[in-house]
């Protein structure tokens, strides 16, 4: 979480700002981050469910990973849009 606030200052940071507007928005990207990943790990506690009680519903455990990853995917691309762009 720290990493997340540091990232929020260095966003402000960059644009030259440390207006309300920015930090508003900033605030709802974490929160939605944080939705993202506690839906992640409500996904993956079925997942562990459903295979330790053996369900005969494969496809539907199919579905819960793939949608899983879909999560994964949008939360590292959201988490990844936070970082400043930096030339090396």
């Amino acid at each position: 979480m720290q990493q997340l606030a540091g990232n929020r200052w260095l966003t402000c940071y960059k644009r030259g700002t440390d207006g309300t507007k920015e930090h508003e928005q900033a605030m709802v990207f974490d929160t939605e981050i944080e939705t993202l990943k506690a839906a992640h790990r409500a996904l993956d506690e079925r997942i562990r469910q459903m295979e330790a009680e053996r369900s005969l519903g494969q496809l539907e455990v199919q579905r819960l990973k793939r949608h899983k990853l879909q999560l994964k995917d949008r939360i590292t691309k959201l988490e990844s849009s936070r970082l400043p762009d930096i030339i090396a």
